[in-house]
């Protein structure tokens, strides 16, 4: 059999026989039997005409050939009169196309299979709205496992399905599984990719030995030595109720602008337009940085839609980084010979300016004029007139600040806030005109990027203190010493890493810029200590951090990143990477190191160092999601409403601290936990099906109510921003965000408190890009929380590396904290195991209260391990 296509060219498939007799025989979903009469309308070479033939002729019915070529809604509503069929299979696009134009030719079919792609509910629903009598099967089934995988049946009379029709459960001698990248089972309601196992599996794909092993994986729950899994690269998830949601292609969920888009749900919000009749979303890739949705659409006959009124109809239902930059009109959406969506086939958007509700007005001042002419090159637009919306031409905010800058090389000075409030060159050049600002320095030569900085960035760099926010990470290493191949690694991830070579301008430009300069000088220092003995290195060592903890950097000058060689013998060094963390975080910095390792361990040993796949994201990414979230009323108003009132409760504290807690350098403290404890939350993370960091988090908040003595609890949730996107766990940058999670413990068992905060978190999550600082202006408070949980995934920690020539011996990591204490938990995801420390501010805890917090740690997880359907009374512990 042949794959469809609709992921790439076909592919031929090995399908075995029990694969067919295992879809026809003993079946729980169709009905077979002597008075079936079947169409065959699917070609020999898809698989579904194996449904179609043996489901028939195995069961002594009748089989009915369609008469060739292509089959129109007419032409098939003829034939199902004519040959009174009672079990008819069409694809999702040719269904959609006969319930607008024939749907009185399928009221009378008692069994009509839908599949091959997502069938739309608004056509279901206008099926059964006309009268259909029979039982509507939507069946989901890739070729590779011979039709049919997992079938949903409605029928008159039964609960319409809210929002999408799912595809249902598994049929008979099928499993399916919902897994996450590390092949660990998935909680109900979370999305995950649908792995197929079972009798219908493919012995592989002809000729093509890599692909099968890449997409037929080892089974890890299989009862057989041998077993294999279908990976489908379809992203589901499992309802409450047992069904299973598509959710759409994993090739599929785009990236905008680092936000991660499902074209389904795009193309959902465009039909429920009453002019829309069909729809389609593709991504249009114009350069590597941009890319941008294009909306396809079908309308209703007699029946218009402007560009204008689209986009505000779908700005009432999507985020803005959801909306099509561009629409086009078609008569008919094209279809593959199998009746798939040709995605291929849809043509590009024109040049030419969109057909908007204003009349096209050109430029009339030599303002407009350079406006016109910028904004024409950024959204590669042939015509623009001054009273045409930005937004509604297609652009975002990543197009905003190309213009911003090249604005400013034509001497004109916009700044991102007046840009957002004046969408049209005219009332932009008219606020231009009136400003009092002073035009700005052109950007030199040197700099190859520039871009507004994040508001964190901004609270770091403005600090008091001239060294805040520095960190060291510094590692004895047994390793021999090349200063040359050293240089040269460093070099290479300074090109690598276009974040290493930037530095912040907050004087040449309308507001403050952050400069990519195209080259900046390597900082290694090197001191040998060598002729010293140990204790002298010691000392040395030890003042050198002291002064290193207290050097700054220089904002215009980059980089922000230090590299310290202390030679201690012939084979022994200590490696210090300083930096700041404005610029990269912890994990950013561990990455960065890892990298360093990895290169130059090749280099020790004469190899070729294997090129490091390019980093998935970049910080201008990160901006325009920043820029995006600030944009949105709803974030706003979701953390106003959450947090408006609330008072953060101040850390009960054992002795009067010489300050509040201000900017100082950590101390840390491990969290111990016996095995069986870390088994046992495994597995209550399992039952509860939730991830083991939402257990931990549930603790943390257990601990701070124990505390304080208070059932309200506020803290800081830190979690990583860093886009899901293909090497996106190998880009370098400030990701961590902390987002203030508040609570109110009020009674009940463990478990009912982790599914609580289940819900609370995801709730957070969705919002996460929302800056913490502009959560602060809002509601007009200082600070929200003192205490904090961090996650920590070693995803390329250095001690996990393989390296042939260079051995880890110790590490310290130094860090500041502007917070009492801060519980870090590093999460293993191949395990599922936690290492747990405490972080703390010694000028706002000693020792003795320190010991009570770990204590409540310890207490609180144990008593979630052995106990978890206990209550969780804060007297009880």
């Amino acid at each position: 059999m042949y794959t469809s296509g609709s992921t790439g060219r076909p592919k031929a498939v090995g399908i075995p026989h029990r694969g067919v007799v295992r879809l026809v025989q003993q079946s729980q979903v169709f009905q077979f039997s002597p008075q079936e009469v079947f169409l065959q309308l699917a070609p020999l070479s898809f698989d579904v005409s194996t449904l179609e033939i043996w489901g028939s002729l195995l069961h002594g019915g009748r089989l009915v050939l369609f008469p060739g070529g292509l089959p129109s809604p007419h032409t098939l509503a003829q034939l199902l009169q004519q040959e009174q069929i009672t079990t008819l299979w069409l694809t999702a696009g040719f269904f959609h196309q006969m319930v607008e134009y024939q749907v009185s030719a399928l009221l009378q079919i008692p069994q009509l299979t839908v599949g091959a792609d997502v069938l739309s509910a608004v056509h279901v629903r206008k099926l059964f709205d006309a009268g259909f009598s029979g039982r509507l099967i939507n069946g989901y089934g890739p070729t590779e496992n011979t039709s049919l995988t997992t079938c949903y049946a409605l029928s008159p009379g039964d609960p319409f399905p809210d929002q999408s029709i799912p595809i249902g459960g598994a049929i008979p001698y099928t499993q399916v599984y919902v897994l996450d990248p590390q092949m660990q089972l998935v909680p109900i309601g979370v999305s995950g990719e649908l792995y197929i196992a079972g009798a219908g599996l493919a012995r592989g794909y002809l000729n093509d030995v890599g692909l099968t092993a890449e997409k037929f994986v080892p089974n890890p729950f299989a009862s057989q030595p041998g077993e294999r899994l279908y990976q489908t690269g379809d992203r589901v998830r499992l309802r409450a109720e047992g069904q299973i949601e598509f959710l759409g292609r994993l090739d599929e969920q785009v990236k905008i602008r680092g936000f991660r888009v499902e074209l389904a749900e795009v193309e959902r919000a465009l039909e429920e337009h009453p002019a829309v009749r069909q729809s389609a979303v593709l991504v249009r890739e114009e350069s590597a940085q941009e890319k941008h949705l294009v909306g396809y659409l079908v309308l209703r006959p007699e029946q218009t839609a402007g560009v204008s009124e689209l986009r505000a109809f779908v700005q009432q239902r999507l985020p803005a980084y959801m909306l099509p930059s561009a629409f086009v009109v078609l008569d008919v959406l094209p279809l593959t010979p199998h009746g798939k969506l040709d995605r291929q086939a849809l043509p590009a958007p024109s040049h030419q300016r969109p057909g908007l509700a204003r009349e096209f007005v050109p430029p009339s001042t030599i303002t407009e004029q350079v406006l016109a002419e910028i904004w024409s090159e950024v959204l590669d637009l042939e015509q623009i007139g001054i009273h045409d919306n930005f937004f509604e031409l297609g652009g975002n905010s990543l197009n905003a600040i190309q213009i911003l800058v090249l604005a400013q090389e034509k001497n004109l000075n916009p700044t991102l806030e007046q840009f957002f409030q004046h969408q049209t060159i005219y009332t932009l050049a008219q606020e231009l005109i009136h400003s009092d600002r002073p035009l700005p320095l052109v950007a030199p030569k040197r700099v190859e990027d520039a871009f507004p900085l994040l508001k964190l960035q901004l609270e770091m760099l403005l600090s008091s203190e001239e060294h805040a926010c520095n960190a060291l990470i510094s590692h004895h290493l047994q390793a021999h010493f090349d200063f040359r191949q050293m240089h040269k690694v460093l070099e290479h991830l300074l090109s690598r890493h276009p974040i290493l070579r930037i530095s912040f301008d907050f004087e040449s430009f309308s507001e403050a810029l952050q400069l990519i300069n195209n080259t900046v000088q390597v900082l290694l220092q090197v001191e040998d200590l060598r002729h010293l003995d140990t204790l002298e290195q010691e000392k040395i060592l030890s003042a050198w951090l002291d002064t290193e903890k207290a050097r700054g950097f220089d904002q215009t000058q980059p980089p922000f990143i230090r590299f310290q060689i202390h030679l201690l013998t012939d084979e022994q060094m200590q490696l210090t990477l300083s930096f700041h963390c404005a610029l990269i975080d912890r994990r950013s910095a561990d990455i960065l190191l890892a990298e360093f390792y990895q290169l130059y361990d090749s280099l020790l040993s004469n190899s070729a160092s294997s090129l490091l796949p390019p980093p998935g994201i970049r910080i201008r990414d990160i901006v325009a999601m920043e820029q995006e979230a600030l944009s949105s009323e709803q974030a706003k108003q979701y953390w106003l409403q959450r947090l408006q009132g609330s008072l953060p409760p101040q850390l009960q504290r054992w002795f009067q601290p010489r300050q509040d807690t201000h900017l100082a350098f950590a101390c840390t403290r491990q969290i111990p936990l016996a095995q069986e404890v870390a088994d046992d939350l495994e597995r209550l993370a399992l039952v509860t099906s939730v991830a083991l960091e939402t257990v931990l988090l549930t603790a943390h908040l257990w601990v701070i109510s124990k505390i304080n003595r208070s059932e309200y609890v506020i803290t800081g949730l830190v979690t990583d921003i860093s886009p899901e996107v293909v090497n996106g766990e190998r880009a370098l940058g400030p990701f961590s965000r902390a987002l203030p999670y508040q609570q109110t413990l009020s009674g009940g068992s463990w478990v009912e408190l982790i599914r609580e905060t289940f819900e609370t978190e995801q709730g957070l999550l969705s919002l996460q890009q929302y800056p913490l600082a502009q959560i602060q202006q809002d509601l007009g408070m200082q600070k929200l929380f003192e205490m904090a949980i961090y996650f920590a995934h070693p995803s390329l920690c250095c001690d996990k590396l393989k390296l042939e020539n260079i051995a880890f011996l110790d590490k310290e990591t130094i860090f500041q904290t502007n917070l009492a204490f801060q519980c870090c938990c590093i999460v293993d995801p191949t395990t599922s195991s936690a290492d747990l420390t405490l972080e703390y501010n010694a000028d706002s805890l000693n020792d003795a209260q320190v010991d009570e917090i770990v204590g409540y740690y310890i207490r609180s997880l144990t008593a979630m391990a052995t106990e978890p359907f206990g209550n969780y009374n804060l007297e009880k512990y």
